[in-house]
């Protein structure tokens, strides 16, 4: 990794800002939910788990199209957004593997989703630092650089809101009964 790249503060600021988002639906459960509680199998659909999709797609076009930006030899910009294509990859097996039956928990849930959001916050945090080494490398900020930018930092809560309210509503009561569909975020 190039020193200074900030790519070490990416992981960081990622895996917080998804711990947070995890831990303020869980203060917000209902008494009666436990992380023991079982889940049925959540499924993985591209039309109702959009942010996986989003984190995978974004993560593998990032580092396959974007790392020449700034760093023609360094390779750090493509296995940070490998890093989170595969933490989105792995979430569902960490569903599985923390539940004691085979079927996931609602705890083994919520471990999946802090790996799903730290990987779509660490891909536009990741994003927003390469545009700003190419930035600071040329002349000055373009329009279109400032304007991807204002969109990374509108993304960042976006992303917050929507894995609260989805978790929010799963950890209710009647949600987190076993009858109930579960998919990824």
């Amino acid at each position: 990794m190039i020193a200074g790249s900030g790519f070490g503060g990416v992981l960081i600021i990622g895996f917080v800002l998804a711990f947070l988002v995890v831990w303020m639906a869980w203060a917000q459960r209902s008494q009666s939910v436990k992380a023991s509680d079982p889940l049925p199998d959540a499924t993985f659909d591209f039309q109702k788990s959009w942010l996986s999709t989003f984190t995978a797609l974004l993560a593998i076009l990032g580092s396959l199209n974007l790392s020449g930006l700034a760093f023609a030899s360094d390779p750090s910009y493509s296995v940070l957004n490998l890093f989170f294509a595969l933490l989105v990859a792995v979430a569902p097996l960490v569903y599985v593997a923390l539940g004691a039956t085979g079927k996931g928990t609602v705890g083994g849930f919520l471990a999946a989703c802090v790996a799903t959001l730290w990987a779509a916050f660490g891909v536009v945090i990741s994003l927003g630092v390469i545009l700003s080494q190419v930035t600071q490398a040329s002349q000055g900020p373009e329009l279109a650089t400032i304007l991807i930018m204002a969109v990374l930092v509108l993304t960042i809560p976006l992303i917050a809101a929507y894995g609260y309210g989805k978790l929010s509503s799963l950890l209710k009561p009647t949600r987190a009964a076993a009858t109930r569909e579960v998919t990824f975020l």
